[in-house]
């Protein structure tokens, strides 16, 4: 079974017992996964469009989802933080 990593926090959906949140380290971002739609979507929401990219299907295809969503959240708030810590060109 699948385990968010140390620091990442997974939850229930508010409401809603198809959906889960997952949050990043210190809040940094979200990703709401979908298991009756098998997607998942950026921050915390009920609605909208998908950000998943694949058909998830098979034995373990709700562990699968779940990695995806976290592999594509820590890829996004890494770019984030990269993007912050670059200094400005020089003029």
């Amino acid at each position: 079974m699948y385990q968010v990593p140390e620091g990442w926090e997974e939850k229930p959906f508010k409401g809603y017992k198809d959906l889960v949140e997952i949050s990043a380290p210190d809040k940094a971002g979200f990703v709401t996964v979908d298991f009756g739609k098998r997607e998942f979507r950026a921050g915390y929401t009920v609605h909208g469009k998908a950000d998943s990219t694949k058909a998830y299907a098979g034995r373990g295809w709700r562990d699968e989802l779940r990695s995806d969503a976290v592999a594509w959240l820590a890829n996004i708030v890494r770019e984030i933080k990269d993007r912050h810590r670059k200094p400005a060109a020089a003029a």
